[in-house]
């Protein structure tokens, strides 16, 4: 059992010592009273500081080995790749040689696709320019969001058919970076 006099500013204790310090019960899902003092409210972010560094340390962990086995996936996929390619060019010659649209085989079917045409346009700017007004240049309407709350700013009139909605305040913990001397 750990000294419960212990100063909470000890970076030193254990998270178990930590834990009983702050009287945080072992059950996670338990309702923890609300802080009473700013020296409980630093424990507490101490705790959740002490945590946080766990998770960090249990994600990078994690990506080293997520990138090892990535790194083999790619290397074996890579080798595949180069026999599906070379065995896919090799029989797309036999079909085109043959001259038929299609081969059937047991293992599977060779088809010859036509090719469709696509449009494209080298410089759209130029090309709606000239035929702004015709049915080859389409007119997209949308909702213009940032210019209507630009209105409820300035004028304070809220349009009809908008309806403005009041966003909750949110909360967010910054840690003090620890400095390593090493």
């Amino acid at each position: 059992m750990s000294d419960t006099t212990r100063d909470p500013n000890d970076w030193l204790m254990s998270e178990d010592e930590l834990d009983e310090y702050l009287g945080l019960p072992e059950d996670d899902d338990s309702r923890l009273p609300p802080i009473a003092a700013e020296h409980q409210a630093q424990g507490y972010l101490r705790a959740y500081a002490y945590h946080h560094r766990e998770a960090q340390a249990i994600l990078e962990r994690a990506k080293r080995e997520t990138d090892r086995v990535e790194a083999w996936r790619d290397k074996e996929m890579a080798k595949i790749d180069r026999r599906r390619a070379w065995l896919s060019g090799s029989l797309q010659a036999f079909l085109w040689s043959s001259k038929a649209k299609s081969i059937k085989f047991p293992a599977g079917t060779l088809k010859r696709t036509m090719g469709r045409e696509r449009v494209t346009v080298e410089d759209e700017e130029a090309f709606i320019e000239r035929h702004r007004g015709t049915e080859l240049v389409r007119v997209k309407e949308e909702v213009a969001k940032s210019a209507i709350s630009a209105h409820i700013k300035t004028t304070g009139e809220v349009p009809e058919g908008v309806e403005l909605e009041g966003a909750e305040d949110t909360f967010s913990i910054t840690l003090t970076e620890e400095k390593n001397d090493e």
